[in-house]
């Protein structure tokens, strides 16, 4: 439990990842190529449910740990990442009968294009598939599952800036809007929204 508070205590700090760079053999280039390997610590994230329940009133905190791989390089600029998350993520309610929380938990695979400027900014932009592990409803000092009432599948659009710093660290906020509605029955959509 002590690892897991550690663990929780590193993501609060922001999302950073760690790039470790490996030269490549050919030593008679002038520019060297490198493969770089993503290291996900995690991140502070805030999440909602949006749609046509006006029930979910306010954002949940949440969090994102996970590691990420360089699947493709284009040069010095353009690249395309792909990162393996578990994310916490859902919303706040609250109703006539009673407060509390609706919290999802995701296994996430964000594919995204980044752009990096010479000085370290960079932007990006991609798809994010996810898979339902659990469904919580938390109220009155009592857990509920729902997982059955909720769709197994989701599809984001990530969205995101940082800067990398030269140690390799790069730190970054992104912001993904879900495209499918959550619920299985019912008329009423409902969508994810996560920022962090």
């Amino acid at each position: 439990m002590k690892k897991f508070f550690c663990l929780l205590l590193l993501v609060f700090i922001g999302q950073v990842v760690f790039a470790q760079n490996k030269p490549s053999q050919d030593e008679g280039k002038k520019k060297k190529k490198t493969d770089k390997f993503l290291f996900g610590v995690g991140g502070f994230q805030l999440a909602s449910i949006t749609g046509d329940a006006s029930s979910y009133d306010s954002p949940l905190p949440g969090f994102v740990v996970g590691f990420g791989i360089k699947l493709v390089d284009f040069g010095n600029n353009w690249s395309v990442i792909t990162d393996l998350e578990y994310s916490q993520q859902g919303s706040k309610y609250k109703d006539t009968y009673a407060s509390g929380k609706a919290i999802l938990s995701y296994l996430n695979l964000p594919i995204v294009g980044r752009y990096r400027t010479k000085s370290g900014f960079f932007g990006e932009a991609g798809l994010q598939p996810g898979i339902l592990l659990s469904a919580k409803d938390k109220v009155g000092g009592s857990t509920y599952d729902f997982k059955d009432q909720v769709k197994n599948f989701d599809l984001a659009v990530p969205l995101g800036v940082g800067f990398g710093f030269q140690n390799g660290f790069d730190v970054e906020v992104r912001v993904a809007p879900g495209l499918l509605n959550l619920n299985k029955e019912g008329n009423d959509k409902s969508h994810n929204l996560v920022s962090g």
